[in-house]
């Protein structure tokens, strides 16, 4: 590995956390961050001075919206969306849907958008200007909207529909009709699904990859390889890894088809002594490694050592066994994970300073050199 490759942010991390400390106004993350066509989009919550300061008050806050680009050059936005809102509430209720591409949408006091290239905000009155039948059918709960391409919802009075990005006009939204499978077909579909479904870091955790239609590239502990990855057993399609308390090594194997999967002729390991709890980044969207080009490879997940203060380790490793680039995310537990290209980023919590509680931070890293671009979302 090039030693000019080698990029760490364990260090930035952790002066970030030495420097949080009281104020006045405190800032911090609410809910989940989500992925927008160049940023890490994020909702703070502010609380702000209050008369009444005992621990049951029930604080005035502010909700900004903070963009952070991936591309680690552009100074990060901070969009202002609704102030002196009741804390308990918006704590409830205040959530990121999604981006459409144009806007991204949300809610707080009411549905709102926020126009990603001007920071332009769209509001519930405006929205019910253009669309002057659904006055008053707006709700306040996120599980009457979602954003798939564009905003679609639910109204008070039971109907559906989706927006326009471009008018802001709302059409009848009828959900098309699921296509008939059979049962091979349903169970390949189940698996599918269920193979990206759950909580927390594993389910972007895989185990390995197709590098061409015969070529096979997997992470495995020798006693994984010797039960599961031997000459004649099935490789059934790109499954998920556990976390283990050992090293992986790389692994390229042989394949063709066999009835119903594929079947390994020939596997052996690379040379290398392997790394701890190793695995390889799922895609996004699809059951599968994420893959990145020029040059052909992937990014490995692993960690910098065994136990609860180990860190995250994030490299683009090559179908050779050979890693271009290692970076320290500095975080011990992971929230979130946003796979893609030409970034990815992760949002998670570092090692807690004595006698405080570990703070949220955001670790972006560029896929095709390494660097990393990281930041703290507390501020006081």
């Amino acid at each position: 590995m090039s030693s000019k490759a080698r990029v760490g942010s364990a260090g930035l991390i952790a002066t970030l956390l030495s420097g949080c400390g009281a104020g006045l106004f405190e800032t911090r993350p609410l809910g989940d961050s989500v992925r927008t066509a160049d940023s890490i989009a994020t909702l703070l919550v502010t609380e702000q001075p209050s008369q009444r300061l005992g621990r049951m008050a029930n604080r005035p806050v502010q909700l900004h919206v903070l963009l952070s680009p991936l591309d680690g050059k552009t100074p990060p936005r901070k969009i202002a969306i609704a102030g002196k809102l009741e804390e308990l509430e918006t704590r409830n209720t205040a959530k990121l849907l999604g981006s459409d591409g144009r806007y991204l949408w949300l809610l707080g006091n009411s549905i709102t958008a926020v126009e990603l290239a001007t920071g332009k905000l769209i509001t519930a009155p405006e929205l019910e200007k253009i669309n002057p039948a659904l006055a008053g059918q707006w709700l306040k709960e996120s599980k009457y909207y979602e954003v798939k391409g564009r905003l679609r919802f639910t109204t008070a009075d039971a109907r559906k529909f989706e927006l326009d990005q471009v008018s802001l006009q709302t059409r009848p939204y009828v959900e098309p009709p699921k296509p008939k499978l059979n049962y091979r077909e349903d169970m390949e579909r189940y698996n599918r699904e269920m193979s990206m479904w759950g909580i927390g870091l594993e389910k972007f955790f895989w185990s390995g990859g197709f590098v061409t239609a015969n070529d096979w590239f997997g992470l495995h502990t020798p006693d994984e390889a010797d039960r599961n990855h031997h000459v004649g057993s099935r490789v059934t399609g790109e499954s998920r890894n556990s976390r283990v308390d050992g090293r992986r090594l790389v692994y390229r194997a042989k394949i063709e088809a066999c009835p119903l999967d594929f079947c390994l002729t020939a596997i052996s390991p690379l040379p290398g002594e392997g790394y701890i709890g190793a695995a390889l980044l799922r895609d996004e969207t699809q059951p599968r490694p994420l893959r990145l080009t020029e040059p052909d490879g992937f990014v490995m997940l692993h960690w910098s050592k065994l136990g609860k203060e180990g860190t995250l380790l994030v490299s683009r490793i090559g179908f050779d066994g050979k890693v271009a680039w290692n970076v320290d995310t500095g975080f011990v537990d992971i929230d979130q994970v946003f796979p893609g290209t030409p970034a990815i980023a992760f949002i998670g919590k570092g090692p807690a300073p004595a006698n405080r509680v570990a703070e949220l931070g955001l670790v972006m890293i560029d896929t095709g050199t390494g660097q990393t671009n990281s930041r703290l979302f507390r501020q006081n």
